[in-house]
Formats: C-alpha cells, sequence, structure tokens
C-alpha cells in the first residue's frame, strides 16, 4: 500500500508533466505557423492569406500528432489477458 504522502508526490508529477507537454505544444505549434507563414510571404501571399496557412498547417501538424498520441495510448493501455502475456 502507499503512503498518503506518495499521492500527492505522484499528482504534482503528473500535474508538470501535464503543464510541460502543453507548453511543448504551443511550442511546436506557433513554430510550424511562424514557418508556413514566412513561407507563404515569400511566396507573394497577403499577409492575412498568410496568417490563415499557417494556422491551417499547424491545427493539421496537431491533429495528426494526437491521433498518433491517441494510436500508441491505445496499443500500450489496452487489457492484457494471461494468454498475451504467456502465462
Amino acid at each position: 500500500m502507499v503512503s498518503e504522502t506518495g499521492y500527492g508526490t505522484a499528482s504534482g508529477l503528473l500535474d508538470t508533466a501535464r503543464e510541460l507537454s502543453s507548453l511543448f505544444g504551443i511550442i511546436c505549434a506557433g513554430t510550424v505557423l511562424m514557418t508556413e507563414e514566412r513561407s507563404s510571404l515569400a511566396g507573394g501571399a497577403t499577409t492575412g492569406e498568410a496568417f490563415v496557412s499557417g494556422y491551417r498547417t499547424a491545427l493539421t501538424v496537431a491533429v495528426i500528432t494526437m491521433a498518433a498520441g491517441a494510436a500508441i495510448g491505445a496499443i500500450l493501455l489496452a487489457p492484457r489477458t494471461e494468454d498475451s502475456l504467456g502465462l
């Protein structure tokens, strides 16, 4: 059995991991947005068109990343039976 102090530590670690992953996601989305926006501006797009293009690309990358994470999570968290464990 885990002591009650362990629950607080686990909660703190999970909260920190969630905050850091959110920060990482925002940084990545901003980088993709700015890169695509600059590319569109260099190609002759207007400021508004370039922003929309960057935003669309950033959201597409975010959706693909979330779908990949959901698939990996579903595989890793699938219930295990005794047969699949070789017991």
